[in-house]
C-alpha cells in the first residue's frame, strides 16, 4: 500500500467532514460572496479552522490526555472552556459579518453567543462519540487479534513438540523391528515416510481437510500394530468428511496417548503372565 492509499485511508473521514462542512458554510453566506468575494473567502477559511482547533484539541490532546485516563471531570471542565471561547470567537465574527452586511447587531450579542457555543459543543460531540465509538471497535479487534496470536503461537508450540515427540517413538519402533528381522521393517519405513510427507507439507499450514488427518492417524496407528501385533486397537470414524477441515496434527497426540495406554496395559498384563 502506498503513502498515498495509506493517507486516504486514514484521514478520508476527517476530509470528507470538513468538504462538507466548508460547503454547507458556503451556501449559507452566499450573500456575502456577492457583497465582497475576498471577505467571503476570508470568513469561510477562518471559521473552519476555529473548528478545526476546537475539533483536534479535543481528539488529539483532551480526549486522550483526560478521558481515555478516566479523568471525567477535568475532561467535562476542559470541553466546557473551550466551547464557551470559541463560541465568543465565532460570535464575534458572526457579528462582524454582519456589519459588513449593513444589517442591525442591536441586542444580539448574546444570542449569537448562545449559537454559536451550541454549535461548538454539537461538533465536539458528534466528534467525540464518533472517536470513542471507532476506539471501542479498534480495541476489541485488538483483543481478538491478540487472543488469536496467542492460539496461533500455542498450537505452534504444540506442533514443535508433537513432531520429535512422534518421530522419536516412531523410529524407536523402527529400530527394535530391525532388531527382530521382522518382515514388516521396509512397511514400516514406507509408513514412516508418509507420515513424514504429511507433516512437513501438510503439517505446516492452518487448515487440512479432515480426511487427510485421518489417513495420518490411520497410518501411525498400523505403525504401533506393526510393533505389536498382538494389542488390541481399533479405529472408526463415520461421516462425510470431504468438505470438513482441522488445524493440522491437533488429534495425533490424543491417539499417541490413548496408543501408549493401551500397550502400557499390554506389557502389564505380558509381564504378570
Amino acid at each position: 500500500m502506498t503513502i498515498k492509499n495509506e493517507f486516504l485511508q486514514k484521514y478520508f473521514f476527517h476530509i470528507v467532514l470538513w468538504i462538507v462542512f466548508t460547503f454547507s458554510l458556503a451556501v449559507d453566506e452566499s450573500e456575502l460572496y456577492i457583497i465582497s468575494k475576498l471577505t467571503f473567502l476570508v470568513y469561510l477559511i477562518t471559521k473552519t479552522l476555529i473548528l478545526m482547533v476546537l475539533v483536534y484539541c479535543n481528539l488529539l490532546y483532551f480526549y486522550p490526555k483526560f478521558f481515555l485516563k478516566r479523568k471525567y471531570i477535568t475532561y467535562s471542565i476542559c470541553i466546557l472552556l473551550l466551547t464557551v471561547f470559541v463560541g465568543f470567537i465565532n460570535s464575534k465574527l458572526e457579528l462582524k459579518i454582519r456589519e459588513i452586511r449593513d444589517l442591525d447587531n442591536t441586542e444580539l450579542s448574546v444570542s449569537y453567543f448562545m449559537r454559536q457555543t451550541v454549535m461548538a459543543i454539537r461538533y465536539v460531540l458528534t466528534t467525540f462519540l464518533l472517536k470513542a465509538t471507532v476506539d471501542y471497535y479498534e480495541q476489541n479487534e485488538k483483543i481478538k487479534r491478540i487472543e488469536f496470536e496467542k492460539n496461533m503461537a500455542e498450537l505452534n508450540f504444540l506442533k514443535a513438540q508433537v513432531n520429535p515427540h512422534f518421530l522419536f517413538n516412531t523410529l524407536n519402533n523402527l529400530y527394535a523391528l530391525i532388531l527382530e528381522k521382522s518382515d514388516k521393517s521396509a512397511e514400516c519405513v514406507l509408513k514412516l515416510a508418509d507420515i513424514l510427507k504429511y507433516i512437513i507439507g501438510e503439517g505446516t499450514q492452518d487448515r487440512v481437510s479432515l480426511k487427510k488427518e485421518i489417513l495420518l492417524l490411520e497410518n501411525y496407528i498400523d505403525l504401533e500394530k506393526i510393533r505389536k501385533p498382538n494389542a488390541d486397537v481399533r479405529f472408526d470414524y463415520d461421516g462425510k468428511l470431504e468438505n470438513l477441515q482441522i488445524t493440522p496434527l491437533l488429534l495425533l497426540p490424543f491417539v499417541e496417548n490413548a496408543l501408549n495406554m493401551v500397550l502400557t496395559r499390554f506389557l502389564k498384563m505380558v509381564l504378570f503372565m
